[in-house]
């Protein structure tokens, strides 16, 4: 399996998953292609990411993704800073 290519415009990819979750439009079945998105991202947005989907109401139907996506941005980001030093 080859790594997905770099997304060329991460900011508004990030704004979009952003959105789709404050609009409670996320649900469970949402998970693998977001899985896909944030393997995508450049990693300067990756930390963003996290923060601004940890700063999103809860949201029954879409938590468990929320959390998945956030744990994924966040291991995503910590590997990116340990091969960087």
């Amino acid at each position: 399996m080859r790594p997905p290519a770099m997304i060329d415009d991460s900011a508004a990819m990030v704004s979009t998953i952003v959105g789709a979750f404050a609009e409670r439009a996320v649900t469970w079945a949402a998970a693998p292609q977001l899985r896909h998105v944030v393997a995508a991202l450049d990693p300067a947005w990756l930390a963003r990411l996290g923060a601004e989907l940890s700063s999103t109401a809860y949201d029954p139907p879409g938590e468990r993704t929320r959390r998945e996506i956030i744990a994924l941005a966040d291991f995503r980001n910590e590997m990116v800073r340990e091969f960087a030093t």
